[in-house]
This record gives C-alpha cells, structure tokens and sequence, in this order.
C-alpha cells in the first residue's frame, strides 16, 4: 500500500507497452460511466411517475382531496388552483347567504300595552357576511321601551352586527308600547357589503292589532225624597261603573239640573262639575272603577222633577243602552193651614 491508503494503484503506462496502456484506459472510464448512468436514468423515471394531483379532480371522481394534498407535498409538487379548491378558503368570492325573521307577541293588545318583537339573523351561505346590519325602525303608533342588545341606534333605527361567518346567527329584541287604536307593521331588513346569493330573504315584517278592550258603561240615578215642597231640598244622586274588560277613556256625563231647581252644592267622586253645561267630566275609568256625582237642589216650582245622566265614551262601548238613567221627585206647593176662631 503507497501513501494513499488502500486506494488502488493504476498502472504506470510508461513502464507498459502503448497498445495495452490505452486498453487499461477505456476499461477504467466504462466502469465509471455505467454507474452514472444507471443512476440517472433511475432519477428519471422517478420525476416521470410523481404526476401532480389536485383537489378538485379528486372531489370530481369522489375521492379523498386530502390524500392527494399530502402526495404533492411529499413530491415537492405545488397546485397551481390552490385557494380555489375549497370554498371556504379565504372566502373572498364565496357568497353569504343572509336570513331574516320577524315575529310579533301578542298579536293583539290595548293601548298602553306592550309588544315584544323577536328577530331572527343567521348566514346561511358558505362564506362571510361583512359589514352587516338589521334596519329594524320603531314602527308609527309606539314608543320604544328596550332592545336587546343594548347597542341599538336609535337615530339610525338599526344594530351593527359586523361580520358573521358562516352558519353563523342572531337573536335581536325589540319591545315597544303601544300608544293608540292602529294596525301596526314593523319591518326588518338585513343588510352585507358581501355578496348575497338570495337576497329575497333579507325582509321580514310583523302586524300587531292595537284596540280598546270592550268597555260597558253603566249608569243609575236616585234621588231622595221622592216628594217634596217648595223651598225644600231634593238630593240627586247618579252612579257610573264600567263593567267591562278593558279601560273606558274620556268618560263624560251630561246630567244638568231639572227646570225649577236650583243649584246648593255638587260633590263628585272623581273628575269635576261644571254647572253652566251640565257635564262631569271623568277622564279615564278603569274596568271594574265606579265613581258619583251628588246634587242638592232647592226646589222653586211644584210639579214632576226629573234629572237625567247621560254618560259617553271614546271607548268601544258593548251596550250603550245602559248608558242613561233618570230619578223623578214630585214637588207640591206648600199647604197651609187656616184656623178661624171668634169670640
């Protein structure tokens, strides 16, 4: 062995005659080059065989796109359609789909009441809905009592949802009072600055019946004594209660003096007299409420005194045939009594 370890020597070709020296030479370069050349040919048909495998042709023969991805990667191999192949991915031109729903509780009520709106948002698109917002106005005939979430604009008549992904939804809440007898309709609209593959579900509206509850004024009328002379006193007393469900509102009662009468004092329970028209004005009387009205009079003329109330609502009345009553008293001229005596 020289100083090159166990490297094998080639032979001196100087010390050997010509023909054999080059002979020593082609043989040595071929054992060189057939290796080298079964090595290349081996790679070669390792790069021919690692074709490239994309997800999208893989969901169109029902495959795994999964199993495709990993083989690309391990071959170091690139999809050209990738961000594509998923619908999800990215989600800049994959359209929401935004839903809107509306309901009403309850659907009918008196004025003063309140009603509770309930909306329903939800995506139901495979991508992002952005920007989004409900215009939801507090509808004509209310006042708004809450909103649920607090983060209502009232100015603007609408929340600020933001960005919903998809699947994703909502709950809003709106409650409101009604103020007067009206049908009313509130409406709802949800608004994307994203595309929206069906906007014809992006409205919804509730109808909500305002009216009086059924009021039934009742009326009696007595009066004390049942005769009288003149210059006596006579007490007319009138009695109003409403029996019905609901609230009887701007309640008045003409009850003016009988001719031949005048006037000592008027007290009532509720509201106020007015002697010049005749009228007692009540205001509000609640279902179940009951209020009076006493007068005493003085007696001027003889004859039949008869005092009539008459009471009237703005309400929806169910039986305005007990709305009046009427209490007569019978006046006589004083009697004398002449006694003559002589002596």
């Amino acid at each position: 062995m020289n100083g090159l370890g166990s490297r094998r020597s080639l032979p001196n070709c100087h010390k050997m005659p010509k023909k054999n020296c080059h002979a020593t030479d082609e043989k040595n370069l071929l054992s060189f080059l057939i290796p080298f050349l079964l090595s290349l040919l081996f790679a070669l048909s390792i790069a021919t065989t690692a074709q490239p495998y994309y997800p999208d042709q893989a969901q169109t023969n029902g495959e795994d796109p999964d199993q495709y991805a990993n083989q690309n990667d391990q071959n170091g191999i690139q999809d050209p359609n990738a961000g594509q192949n998923n619908p999800n991915a990215g989600g800049e031109n994959v359209p929401c789909d935004l839903q809107v729903t509306k309901t009403a509780s309850p659907e009918r009520l008196s004025p003063g009441e309140m009603i509770t709106y309930q909306i329903f948002v939800g995506n139901n698109g495979q991508g992002a809905a952005r920007d989004v917002q409900v215009m939801d106005r507090v509808p004509d005939g209310t006042t708004l009592y809450s909103t649920d979430p607090a983060n209502y604009d009232t100015n603007a008549g609408s929340w600020t949802l933001g960005e919903m992904a998809s699947g994703q939804s909502q709950n809003l809440q709106m409650v409101v009072t009604a103020n007067s007898p009206m049908q009313v309709v509130n409406n709802v609209e949800v608004r994307t600055s994203s595309e929206d593959s069906n906007p014809n579900d992006n409205t919804a509206s509730a109808s909500t019946t305002v009216q009086e509850s059924g009021v039934d004024l009742q009326v009696t009328k007595s009066v004390s004594p049942e005769t009288a002379n003149i210059g006596e006193q006579i007490t007319f007393t009138v009695t109003v209660a409403n029996a019905g469900q609901g609230t009887a509102r701007d309640v008045q009662v003409r009850d003016a003096l009988p001719e031949g009468c005048t006037l000592v004092n008027a007290q009532a329970s509720k509201g106020g007299y007015d002697q010049g028209s005749g009228g007692w004005s009540l205001g509000e009387l609640a279902a179940g409420e009951s209020a009076s009205l006493t007068m005493v009079v003085t007696a001027d003329t003889s004859g039949q005194k008869t005092n009539t109330a008459d009471a009237t609502t703005s309400s929806n009345d169910l039986d305005p045939s007990n709305n009046a009553a009427s209490a007569s008293t019978t006046v006589h001229e004083s009697s004398v009594d002449l006694q003559v005596t002589k002596s």
